[in-house]
């Protein structure tokens, strides 16, 4: 799993990149900075659960992803078997080439 966060990691801009189970816990992560990750994978749980009931409640079909944007940087959440894989980027990062190797290499984590 760790060369698959390496591969998202080559894109630049991307800061680091987790994988996190359903109830929180990191599995594995590879950041180039030090960050809170356990502070981040508790977080990005509460925001994928809120997420759920959106797309729930709009009768959406089920979660896949989500993207938070900020003035200083870019979270990705990508639903995938074990729970959740994670990328940070900065504001500069190339959000379509972030989601486009996210699809690919989801499919990969189990």
């Amino acid at each position: 799993m760790l060369t698959i966060l390496e591969r998202i990691n080559q894109i630049k801009g991307v800061k680091g990149s987790s994988i996190v189970s359903p109830d929180g816990i990191e599995i594995v992560s590879h950041f180039r900075t030090p960050v809170p990750s356990d502070f981040i994978s508790a977080l990005i749980v509460s925001v994928q659960q809120v997420a759920n009931k959106i797309v729930s409640n709009a009768q959406a079909g089920y979660l896949m992803q989500t993207m938070i944007e900020a003035s200083e940087g870019k979270f990705f959440v990508q639903v995938v078997e074990l729970g959740y894989l994670v990328v940070l980027a900065d504001s500069q990062a190339n959000t379509g080439l972030i989601r486009v190797e996210i699809a690919q290499v989801s499919p990969l984590i189990k």
